[in-house]
């Protein structure tokens, strides 16, 4: 796609409260950087926004409210407009039918899933002040994809809320002020030609050398050996962290990190960066309900327990699916078994979030009604799992494969 080679492109996510952060933003930022903006705002169906004349105050980049399907160009901005979603399809903006009233609207996920996987590494998301948590899904669709995140202060953030749901995620690569988000734009507009990716190159000596110590560093402090995980994944985040930190060689990466001991944290949080959410692969979930779980529990008798082993698991909404198909299963055969899901993974903080049980309102969009209702808790601003299915998962944080074997001989 043209567009993904020729220039990067920031969706700004923003809601209440968002458009003082939006004119600093815009305040801050060039006309002339050569990036793209899609500005996408929380607005009334039932009244025409203002934004784009508002804005011009600002800027005097040319801007576009999308209402129909709009080729991007550099140094454009794009509003959503009043009455429709937008989303990136072949490098156009296209217009998409909101969500009726029964289903929440969440166009800053909408156009950030869409962002992360047409511009890839060069997606940029941005979440400014707001109330809820739209955008939170949105970031670790264009983080996975290997893109920037970028989130406002939230003690800056005249309504924190959008702010902190997506800081609690642990994509961000910032928290900053809108008018510093601004300058890093500036800087990484101005940043040498290479772009993130193409900094690596494996089949250079030297370079795989580095690449290997960086691995064996990381190992060194967290007890984690990366070295068979995918080559071209580790490179790009590698390459990730070296955009940020304004490095071009491998090298002279590597005498930073040993240095810099944080980075070494860093980078292993750019490894562990979990894809997941509840029901992912519904083909595959179909294919246990109705092919796996009845052979499993055939081979069970009642008095047996079901054990299942979810390894991988993330911020746990693969376990607590798997646990949910488990209790509709028991129930509408009107069985009595019960069941427990052991659920591991490497990154304690995922583990942490997902024992909590608790999960934005977002995750709306991925569960039936009938078990949103049936085994989450509506706080008002969260959705918390049922102690029913709580009591029956054991997310643990799995750091030596030698540990989870023998748990799992012992469980």
């Amino acid at each position: 796609m043209t567009a993904q080679k020729d220039f990067r492109l920031v969706g700004i996510g923003a809601s209440a409260g968002g458009l003082e952060a939006i004119n600093d933003f815009f305040d801050n930022i060039p006309d002339d950087l050569g990036l793209s903006y899609v500005v996408i705002q929380h607005l009334s169906p039932s009244f025409k926004s203002m934004m784009d004349e508002l804005l011009t105050r600002h800027t005097n980049m040319p801007i576009t409210v999308v209402t129909e399907d709009t080729p991007i160009s550099p140094n454009n901005i794009y509003l959503i407009s009043h009455n429709s979603n937008i989303v990136l399809k072949d490098g156009i903006i296209c217009r998409s039918e909101r969500n009726s009233d029964a289903n929440p609207n969440l166009p800053i996920d909408l156009f950030f899933h869409s962002l992360g996987k047409e511009f890839r590494e060069k997606s940029i998301g941005v979440i400014l002040s707001g109330t809820g948590t739209d955008g939170t899904k949105g970031i670790q669709t264009i983080k996975n994809n290997g893109g920037l995140v970028f989130v406002q202060d939230p003690k800056q953030s005249q309504f924190d809320g959008m702010p902190k749901s997506a800081i609690s995620t642990n994509v961000a690569d910032s928290i900053l002020l809108a008018k510093d988000i601004a300058r890093k734009m500036v800087t990484i507009a101005k940043k040498t030609s290479r772009a993130a990716s193409g900094l690596i190159d494996l089949d250079n000596t030297i370079d795989y050398s580095n690449y290997q110590n960086i691995l064996i560093w990381v190992e060194n402090f967290t007890n984690v050996n990366f070295r068979e995980y995918r080559k071209s994944t580790m490179v790009r985040r590698i390459e990730k962290r070296m955009y940020l930190n304004h490095i071009s060689k491998l090298d002279d990466y590597y005498k930073f990190m040993v240095k810099q001991k944080d980075e070494v944290n860093l980078l292993y949080k750019e490894f562990l960066i979990g894809v997941t959410k509840f029901f992912r692969d519904k083909e595959a979930f179909q294919s246990l309900k109705k092919q796996v779980l009845p052979k499993l529990f055939m081979m069970k008798n009642p008095q047996q327990q079901i054990r299942i082993w979810c390894p991988g698991c993330s911020t746990g909404e693969e376990a607590y699916s798997i646990a949910f198909l488990l209790s509709e299963y028991i129930e509408e055969n009107n069985l009595s078994h019960t069941f427990k899901v052991f659920a591991t993974d490497l990154d304690e903080d995922a583990i942490n979030f997902g024992n909590k049980g608790t999960y934005h309102k977002s995750i709306s969009t991925d569960l039936p009604k009938e078990i949103l209702s049936k085994y989450f808790i509506n706080t008002g601003t969260t959705y918390q799992v049922i102690n029913k299915i709580r009591e029956n998962i054991y997310l643990r944080c799995m750091m030596r494969s030698a540990l989870l074997h023998l748990l799992i001989l012992i469980w």
